[in-house]
């Protein structure tokens, strides 16, 4: 499964790292606001060096509440508990200016 759309930067730090190849691995967790009480978790992984370009030139921009647009793949849900979240692949992510998501909303 495919989707493209608004996320929502988490309070959680966006971590990079490498895989088990070596390739770099950015790790973002996101929110997806399905409607006015209904927020969605997203755990979004994003490999290679494009990720780690884009982890270089925004990391100062990627705190709690910043939106970006998302094309994510591979989308399945993962249950621990009663907490359920979103996991996928990123194709490709781009920040979107907070003044647009406010005009948006």
């Amino acid at each position: 499964m495919k989707a493209t759309g608004m996320l929502f930067m988490s309070r959680s730090t966006p971590q990079l790292g490498r895989d088990s190849n070596g390739e770099p691995q950015l790790l973002l967790r996101t929110v997806h606001r399905a409607g006015k009480h209904h927020t969605e978790a997203w755990t979004l992984f994003w490999r290679g060096q494009a990720a780690a370009d884009f982890h270089a030139r925004h990391v100062a921009e990627l705190t709690a509440g910043q939106p970006l647009n998302v094309t994510a793949t591979g989308l399945r849900t993962h249950q621990v508990g009663h907490l359920v979240e979103i996991q996928g692949q990123i194709e490709s992510c781009s920040l979107v200016p907070r003044a647009q998501s406010v005009s948006a909303a």
